[in-house]
């Protein structure tokens, strides 16, 4: 299998090819839903932004 072939099929359910995707049926919309559902739900790693702010801000010195 080329390269190319194999990068594709690890971006099958790739936000950015989902359109596409489902427009060359390459996967279905079927697929693609029960995809959608087997995902773990993540959201308790979320940061907001002011999270991710303060941790980058640089530390002073005195």
């Amino acid at each position: 299998m080329s390269d190319l072939l194999k990068n594709l099929k690890k971006l099958k359910y790739d936000k950015r090819m989902i359109n596409w995707n489902l427009k060359q049926k390459v996967i279905t919309k079927e697929e693609y839903e029960k995809h959608l559902k087997g995902l773990e739900d993540m959201s308790d790693l979320k940061e907001t932004m002011k999270e991710v702010q303060e941790k980058s801000k640089p530390e002073h010195s005195s």
